[in-house]
């Protein structure tokens, strides 16, 4: 689409507010352009390079929710949860991981950002001076980490690693 390449140009020519605008009026005007998701992973992008972390994180977060199905969503909500945390925004944070967690817990690929999700949380609530649920939290990163047999890979890569 001839926005999205005006968009990309702008952002070559160091024009970002114009970047900006021209991916977001993509991917708010066009929700039917093939070019569209393409243009939110590269305002939510452009957006955390202008350390406008807020727009950031909420454009990535709406990624995850308009694409889930992407193969750029997990990484991209789990991105949303590591700019609250550049914030220091822990309600944000939580409110990103728990989504994280929800949506993409049973794709095998996202296994150990799945336990860091959990372990995140409950350095959040510790944070929050939140105990228990900060407990809770943690205990589930370890169970996550058992089950999905990670001790194993652990083991596997510190023993490939003494072969060196």
């Amino acid at each position: 689409m001839a926005l999205f390449r005006v968009a990309v140009n702008a952002e070559n020519s160091y024009d970002f507010d114009k970047a900006v605008d021209r991916y977001q009026l993509l991917v708010d005007k066009y929700p039917g352009s093939k070019s569209r998701a393409a243009a939110l992973n590269n305002l939510a992008r452009l957006l955390e390079g202008l350390q406008r972390y807020n727009d950031a994180a909420r454009q990535f977060t709406r990624f995850a929710q308009l694409f889930p199905a992407d193969e750029d969503a997990p990484k991209n909500l789990y991105k949303a949860a590591t700019i609250y945390q550049k914030m220091d925004d822990c309600h944000g944070q939580i409110r990103a991981l728990n989504d994280f967690i929800k949506k993409f817990a049973r794709d095998g690929r996202q296994s150990e950002r799945v336990v860091d999700a959990y372990k995140r949380i409950g350095d959040c609530h510790r944070e929050l001076k939140n105990e228990k649920a900060a407990l809770e939290s943690w205990k589930k990163a370890t169970e996550e980490y058992a089950r999905r047999s990670l001790a194993g890979k652990d083991e596997a890569a510190s023993a490939a690693a003494r072969d060196l």
